[in-house]
């Protein structure tokens, strides 16, 4: 074995001796049925269960073999994993293992030679002092190197020489001038052997050897010279055969002593005596401890090794050889597995040992081809592929031969038995595998090859050995890949292969792991690879273990390490004492090993940073970078801020031990710092902090004048500190010490001028701050790659059911969780919620994970970690004995009563006027939200602060903070009565206000986006600053096609279809100017010059720049090929177009001139933008799926990128240039323009139409097909926020420069002007809103049930609003559903024409009734409930449900292709039904010929919808011309029209009592009331608008009067109720709305604000154009406005 073998299998399964049982399997075999026999006589005498092959169960192993892994593919099934490892039958010991298929083979693994693992530091210069010993040890391996001679150093026992470990073979050029300087000076090696010697001689002589000192003398074994190397080696092993108890390190010590050494330094006795101690220890250990036998037995190995390549002859079998045999096989019956196997490797090792005589070799006489395999094996160390694999195969082979030679022996091998001695070896040598077996030494081949280097050989053999398929094998393979895998000396694409081999292995070769032994093996390698600190590899590992994790049967425990090795020595102490080295620097050292010890981060992420707290969340930098930036400058004090639980202790730590890591003699010493654990941190920080590290005052005073330091601040916040840390401890003054001082501070600690705590005074006038010695930086939240990466390193911390992917698919489909664990703590809080908050759930997207539920988390375990804190912190002897009193109380539970009894004395004591800000930080107003949602009392004690602030003026800001948390926590606030509130600043975005009274209130700077105020009473309100995040819309005549802003803001350019532009003041929004030309075509593009004295502006037929200040034509293009778009450059002199023959054409704009045509494109163009240096102009085209950037100035290409493309997608570049968008249908692609990488997917649950904008290149905003605009931010991927309210399809939108403002035009000629900056954040950002096909109440109006195409089926409670989850799994083709009369039922019917009955007690389907005709669009009970009638496209049917058959009558035919089918059920039980445009009939299902109709009525409209009075005599039909029509049945005649709706009547419902009637067909409802006197009329109390959209579906409360149900094609479902009936003079009533869902739009219909204080002209205008009431005369309203919105 190689001197620098410093590695050795660790093997494990459940029972090695089974290795011992060869499965002889031949039923027709005689010999096969004596064999077995006597196999199973030698296994009752060890206490064995019987022959395996005496099983039923048991199959032979067979296999084709292939003579190379890369010209052959095997065809073999993989075979079953066996609980404990068996070998191949001895008939078939000639098959060969077949290799996986090539395809599967990962051949980039080890391709080459690589250089051997080394081990280097830094080279002293002439008679420099050596510093460590691993420098002494690399000084002198090169000093031996450059003694050796060519044919040493490149031959072919360059695997055996352990000298050179330490450096590679071919020395480089600072190694050779070393060796060269070195050479002139005898003295100096001579000095180097000297320290050896004395080192040596030191250890010997010192009576403590801990494990430092003895991994420091070990690390000499290499370059030791004889004389003192057995001198180590005699001491070791004096050493440990005098200690009572057995010492592992100073095992280990010994055992690598003997690997690394040179040929010629041991003796036989030496390993004998060895042997014979270890023999001794196991005999009297193996009983007591398995930790101590597992050491002890992995020792034998290594020494059994040594043994071997050494050829240590003649072991004494009858003292040594047997009784070592004999301890082995006594650990048969051992619990451990790893101990077991262990024993096994040991015992195997053994047979390679030669001993004086033994039965062995008269079957080795017998059997020369075990023989020859053995000498061409030996062909290793040669390192010679070829003959190992010759001689492997040829050993293998010879197995078959030994069965037919151990019948000749058999009474002799049992003789041996019964004597009680050599039992292993005479089982071995009687039916095993001859004794030696392929495995050992193809283990040791590989070992060899990767000690050399020789990893392609290595890789080779292990595909192509011929024992590969033996467990043995398989499992010391493993090891070495882990062992590489684990080892930093090796580089970093070698360890990071070996795991990825490991990983092939496992899951692709079909050869390998059959034994489920070895797969728990590897398994176990990968988990400890998956907790290694090097990311290189734990990154791969992490990848690799949630596959193998798959297999949940697999264990993966394991007691023991790894590797079992001593460390590279980080301290010398023994080299200290012999060459003097300063105590100090030891105690350093010293320190520097416990603090790396300590230094535990099982998850650690690299933090993002920004320079400061107003910068920029766009401009990151990595925070390691900006340390390491200030280190190196001439800066004194850094500040690193940042959010509770961002991670600033964790990155002060993870800081440290780099800077340990890299700590150097004389550099600057780390040192860490928590400071609330220093009693007077002001004046002597660092000396209270050596002092806990028990350094002496001397040494102190010598860092203090000697030595620089790096200090590291911890909880400047929670030590409650005020003072300049630096200033107070006079840091890097003269005398003083001299410091880097790193201080971390919660950023909410601090004010707004904090500066003064911590900016250094510069030298020479201490009272002046010096900021350039000063520096800050605030951590970033967490982005979703670093969360995930997070995520990928939490799972394999401990045993977990889930993977990385579930993990981070709950995150992202629980709403808004991902955007909450941003924050590291409450990621690691939401990763130990998860699985129990999301247990037993199936629809993941209804699960709530709020900041309530973690808080709750977090205040136990902040209350727990400070408890901890407080019981290492120094406390006054007071504060100690009251901690001791809350320890035994319980400190978690008195904290909790604690902070309750406060926050609700805080809350109940307002008269002491605590100060109280207004609340803008969004995560702060949505915990509070939660709370308000899951603990009543809380909603209630906001409400009463708001109801304070009517009377007390001091609780406005508390006030305007309680109604800003309850309207985001989704409080309705309809109706409310809030006479004089006071809440100025409030945010009430997306608030119901429906009917509330704010007269007098104060509600000044109150933000309203998107606020439902339909009849709110606001007059006599302050209202100076409101803002509604809307302004005054525009309004053209002719549909818009482009919305372009000037560069200055001051300008908006509107086009239209019909050629129409359009120029506004954005101050006054007044026309400024106006052009049409309807010979032009429709205006396509515009574009201002940034100087904002031009427009440039393109028609279908002609393009025109003039001068906007006079009008001046400078450029009129008329019959060059279509323009498409155009764009100015930044510099004004150039503008460039877009045309239909797919070319850009550059344009100078002082003389027209076309300076170049840019041809390259094979589809057509849809953008073009330049950089914003003007010097690169981006194209992209969704047609031949390119972008492409041109050289501005020569119009040379530049770059072209292929992007992903579809036949109808949309592309959009941004202003700069700088970004792609492509729209597909669901989802948004933005892509680098410039480099061409892809950058975030915008994905939303909505059918995308066009593109929009950008802004800045920070946010982007998109169209869907809803007619809604959604904005997103570039960076991060989220949407921010939406815009609902254009009526038409959206066919242009632009950003201001400045962002603050969105217009968007739509094809009715309508541009909204949105407020960007005053949006709010509202809930559901991203719900489409699709249209509500059906809303019903359930027969006991405690329900409501909804169906629209998107969202599917939902139910809502009726008198909350609240979504009540529906337990029936009705699927997704329910196209409309209904109630049974009793409520008991549901029908459903779907879009194939089934239709299903659903029990609701069971929440199952009680019966299908099927259809044929297509989907169901009509469906209605019976009032009876017997009957259903249902209604399709083609035909409508009647089902009897009191039959066993349901096969449906049908009643009538469709007999126009334009009509609509409408159906009612009368309350006598007959149907109406309307089965073209004019005609009804009339059918009673209780006849016998329920097909024949009693009746029949023609009409001169066409129907659009029907329902019946409550008697069942009359009807009310809604028209296609806008009239409601009421027929009494018993007449046959129409009765009443009810006109004034205008457009078609969609919808109609009579109330339960008969007195009022609904009909709406456009985005109102016409309450009308039935009037009864002399003479019954109706009239129209009441119109209910608001909308957005058409109201289509409608219903009457059961059994509650006057309450009703509204579904529009927006989306939302609204509650109404009819406030006031009983009017005496027969006025209009009241209608106002409970509760809305989906609503977010601004609605202002019937507002009053007469005699509002501070309203602006521009907010009067726009509540005016929404149809509020002012004051004025209707004649001026509709001056201002334009139009009426109501």
């Amino acid at each position: 074995m190689p001197r620098s073998d410093y590695f050795r299998t660790l093997h494990i399964f459940d029972h090695p001796l089974e290795q011992l049982d060869s499965q002889v399997h031949d039923s027709d075999s005689i010999n096969s049925t004596v064999s077995i026999r006597m196999r199973d006589k030698f296994r009752k005498f060890l206490g064995m269960s019987k022959s395996k092959s005496e099983s039923k169960d048991v199959k032979p192993m067979t296999s084709n073999r292939s003579s190379s892994i890369v010209s052959q593919v095997s065809n073999d099934p993989p075979g079953n994993n066996q609980s404990v490892l068996s070998l191949p039958d001895v008939h078939e010991a000639k098959s060969q293992p077949s290799p996986p298929n090539k395809s599967q083979v990962i051949m980039d693994i080890f391709p080459h030679k690589v250089l051997r693992p080394v081990i280097k530091t830094a080279l002293p210069r002439l008679h420099e002092r050596i510093e460590s010993t691993v420098q002494l040890v690399y000084c002198t391996s090169l000093l031996l190197q450059g003694s050796l001679p060519p044919s040493a150093v490149h031959g072919d026992d360059v695997a055996s020489d352990a000298a050179l470990c330490f450096h590679e073979a071919t020395l480089n050029k600072a190694e050779l001038d070393w060796l060269e300087e070195m050479k002139k000076y005898p003295m100096e090696q001579d000095h180097l052997r000297w320290l050896l010697t004395r080192m040596v001689e030191a250890f010997v002589a010192d009576n403590s050897k801990d494990s430092v000192k003895i991994a420091e003398i070990v690390a000499l074994g290499p370059v030791l010279q004889k004389e003192p190397y057995r001198k180590l080696l005699s001491s070791l092993i004096k050493d440990f055969g005098d200690a009572r108890i057995l010492d592992a390190n100073l095992l280990q010590g010994l055992v690598e002593l003997v690997q690394s050494t040179s040929s010629g330094y041991l003796v036989s006795n030496d390993l004998v005596s060895i042997l014979s101690i270890l023999r001794a220890r196991l005999q009297g250990t193996h009983l007591q401890s398995t930790e101590y036998s597992y050491h002890l037995i992995l020792a034998v190995s290594k020494v059994l090794d040594v043994m071997a390549d050494h050829k240590v002859q003649d072991l004494d079998r009858v003292l040594q050889h047997e009784p070592l045999s004999g301890v082995l096989s006594g650990l048969k019956g051992s619990s451990d597995p790893y101990l077991m196997y262990q024993a096994c490797y040991a015992f195997q090792a053994l047979q390679y040992v030669p001993d004086d005589e033994s039965a062995l070799q008269a079957v080795l006489r017998h059997s020369t081809g075990v023989v020859d395999g053995l000498v061409k094996v030996y062909a290793v160390f040669k390192l010679d592929l070829a003959s190992v694999l010759e001689g492997l195969g040829s050993l293998q082979e010879s197995i078959g031969g030994i069965v037919g030679v151990v019948t000749t022996v058999y009474e002799g091998a049992s003789s041996l038995m019964e004597s009680g001695q050599g039992v292993f070896d005479s089982l071995r040598e009687g039916l095993n595998t001859g004794q030696k077996r392929p495995w050992y030494p193809a283990i040791k081949a590989a070992y060899a090859f990767a000690q050399a280097g020789q990893l392609k050989d290595l890789r080779q053999l292990i595909f192509e050995a011929p024992c590969r398929r033996d467990p043995l094998f398989q499992w010391g393979i493993c090891q070495l890949l882990g062992e590489i895998a684990v080892n930093p000396v090796w580089a970093v694409a070698t360890r990071q292969q070996a795991t990825t081999l490991l990983g092939h292995l496992f899951k692709v070769d079909r050869d390998w792991g059959h034994d489920g032994n070895v797969r728990a093996w590897m398994l176990t390698i990968v988990t400890k690879l998956a907790s290694n600190s090097d990311h290189a590899v734990n990154t791969i590992a992490h990848a690799l273990l949630q596959d193998l994790n798959q297999n949940k049967n697999t264990s993966s425990q394991h007691p023991y390490p790894l590797t079992a090795r001593l460390p590279i020595p980080v301290s010398s102490p023994i080299l200290a004492k012999v060459h003097n080295i300063p105590s100090v620097e030891y105690d350093l050292h010293k320190l520097i090993v416990q603090r790396l010890k300590e230094a535990h981060l099982p998850i650690y992420i690299p933090p993002m940073a920004k320079a400061n707290l107003q910068a920029s969340d766009d401009d990151l930098f990595p925070l390691m970078d900006k340390v390491q930036e200030f280190l190196a400058s001439d800066r004194q004090v850094m500040l690193i801020l940042g959010d509770s639980g961002s991670g600033k202790s964790t990155f002060n730590s993870h800081l440290e031990s780099v800077l340990l890591q890299s700590y150097t003699r004389g550099g600057r010493i780390p040192l860490f710092i928590n400071l609330p654990a220093i009693r007077e941190p002001e004046k002597e920080l660092i000396t209270e902090q050596l002092k806990s590290y028990h350094f002496a005052e001397t040494k102190i005073q010598e860092l203090r004048q000697q030595r620089q330091f790096v200090v590291i601040c911890d909880g400047y916040d929670e030590s409650q500190l005020t003072t300049n840390l630096h200033t107070s401890n006079f840091f890097n003054r003269p005398d003083q010490w001299d410091v880097k001082l790193i201080i971390s501070c919660r950023s909410q600690y601090l004010g707004q001028d904090y500066y003064d705590r911590f900016v250094p005074k510069g030298a020479g006038h201490y009272s002046r701050p010096t900021l350039d010695l000063f520096q800050e930086a605030a951590i970033a939240p967490f982005s979703k790659e670093q969360i995930q990466d997070y995520v990928e390193l939490y799972v394999p911390l401990e045993p977990r059911t889930w993977t990385t992917q579930d993990y981070m698919s709950r995150l992202t489909i629980i709403p808004n969780l991902i955007d909450l664990v941003k924050n590291p703590f409450l990621l690691s809080l939401s990763l130990e919620a998860l699985p129990k908050v999301t247990e037993g759930q199936l629809d993941f997207s209804i699960i709530k994970i709020t900041r309530v539920l973690l808080y709750d988390i977090f205040v136990e375990h902040w209350l727990d970690v400070n408890k901890r804190r407080l019981q290492g912190n120094v406390l006054s002897k007071e504060d100690r004995a009251m901690l001791d009193d809350l320890l035994d109380a319980g400190f978690v539970t008195v904290g909790l009563e604690f902070s309750t009894k406060l926050a609700s004395a805080i809350f109940d004591k307002q008269e002491g006027n605590p100060v109280v800000h207004l609340l803008i930080e969004p995560s702060i107003i949505q915990f509070l939200c939660e709370r308000v949602k899951q603990h009543p009392y809380f909603e209630k004690q906001l409400l009463a602060v708001i109801e304070l602030s009517k009377t007390d003026p001091s609780a406005a800001t508390a006030a305007a903070n309680a109604i800003t948390i309850l309207v985001r926590a989704g409080v309705r606030f309809n109706g409310a009565d809030l006479r004089g509130i006071k809440i100025p600043g409030a945010d009430l975005s997306g608030s119901q206000l429906d009917s509330a009274h704010l007269q007098d209130a104060d509600l000044t700077d109150v933000i309203f986006a998107r606020s439902w105020m339909r009849q709110v009473d606001l007059s006599g309100a302050q209202m100076n600053g409101v803002r509604f995040g809307e302004l005054p819309f525009l309004k053209e005549q002719m549909s818009v096609s482009i919305c372009v802003y000037s560069h200055d803001g001051r300008m908006l350019a509107i086009g239209g279809m019909e050629g129409n532009l359009s120029i506004y003041d954005t101050t006054t929004w007044s026309r400024a100017y106006q052009h049409y030309d309807s010979g032009d075509g429709r205006v396509l593009s515009a574009a201002f010059s940034p100087n904002n004295q031009q427009l440039v502006c393109e028609w279908n037929l002609r393009t025109r720049l003039w001068n906007f200040a006079n009008s001046d034509t400078i450029l009129d293009l008329k019959g060059s090929p279509w323009v498409i778009s155009v764009v100015f450059s930044p510099c004004d002199k150039q503008f460039a177009s877009v045309h239909d023959d797919r070319t850009v054409r550059s344009w100078n704009s002082e003389t027209g001139e076309c300076v170049f045509v840019l041809r390259g494109h094979t589809g057509g163009i849809a953008g073009v933008a330049y950089s914003s240096d003007g010097k690169r102009l981006v194209s992209g085209s969704t047609k031949d799926g390119t972008i492409r950037v041109w050289d501005s100035e020569t119009g040379e290409p530049i770059a072209c990128w292929n992007i992903a493309h579809e036949k109808d997608s949309h592309l959009a570049i941004s202003a700069d240039g700088k970004w792609i968008v492509v729209v597909f249908e669901d989802k948004i692609q933005i892509t680098n323009a410039f480099t061409g990488e892809p950058g975030p997917v915008l994905n939303g649950n909505n059918t995308y139409r066009c593109m929009a904008s950008f802004s800045n290149g920070l946010w982007i905003v998109t169209s869907t097909a809803d007619n809604t605009l959604r904005l997103w931010d570039i960076s991060s991927g989220l949407l921010i926020s939406s815009f609902s309210g254009h009526a038409h399809q959206i066919v242009a939108c632009n950003f201001s420069p400045s962002g603050s403002q969105l217009a968007s035009g739509d094809g009715g000629g309508y541009v909204r002007l949105w407020e960007i900056d005053t949006s709010g954040a509202i809930l559901d950002l991203d719900r489409p809103t699709s249209r509500v096909l059906t809303v019903i109440y359930s027969p006991d109006g405690r329900s409501i049930l909804s169906r629209s195409s998107v969202q599917g089926l939902q139910q809502w409670d009726s008198l909350t609003g609240v979504f009540v989850p529906l337990p029936l799994k009705m699927g997704d083709d329910v196209s409309l559903l209904t109630f049974s009369p009793d409520g008991k039922q549901i029908a459903t019917g779907h879009n194939d024409g089934a239709i299903r009955l659903w029990s609701r007690e069971a929440d199952t389907a009680e019966c299908t009734l099927l259809g044929r005709a297509g989907s169901v669009t009509r469906l209605d009970y019976s009032p009876c409930g017997r009957w259903i009638v249902s209604v399709s496209a083609i035909q409508a049917r009647l089902w009897d449900l009191h039959t066993n058959e349901h096969p449906g009558v049908i009643v009538s035919m469709k007999m126009f292709t334009q009509a609509f089918f409408c159906v009612t059920m009368a309350a006598t039980g007959q149907i109406v039904l309307n089965p073209d445009s004019g005609t009804l009939r009339l059918y009673d299902p209780r006849t016998q010929d329920p097909c024949s109709a009693l009746k029949e009525i023609s009409v001169d409209f066409v129907i659009r919808s029907l329902d019946c009075s409550p008697d069942g005599q009359k009807l009310v039909i809604g028209s296609f011309d806008g009239i409601v029509y009421l027929r009494d049945f018993r007449s046959d005649k129409l009765c009443v029209e009810l006109k004034g709706h205008g457009t078609s009547v969609d919808a109609v419902a009579y109330s339960p009592c008969g007195k009022w009637i609904l009909a709406s067909g456009d985005d109102k409802v016409r309450v009308w009331r039935l009037r009864t006197g002399e003479v019954s009329s109706w009239s129209c109390v009441a119109v209910v608008g608001g909308c957005s959209k058409r109201i289509s579906r409608l219903a009457w409360k059961p059994a509650v009067a006057l309450e009703f149900v509204t579904g529009c094609d927006d989306g939302s479902i609204r509650v109404w109720r009819i406030m006031s009936h009983e009017d005496a003079d027969g006025g209009d009533v009241s209608v106002q709305m409970l509760w809305g869902n989906n609503v977010g739009l601004l609605c202002t219909s019937k507002l009053i604000f007469r005699g509002a204080i501070g309203l602006s002209p521009m907010n009067q205008r726009l509540l005016v154009q929404r149809g509020a009431i002012d004051g004025s005369p209707p004649s001026e309203r509709h001056e201002a406005n334009g139009e009426e919105a109501d």
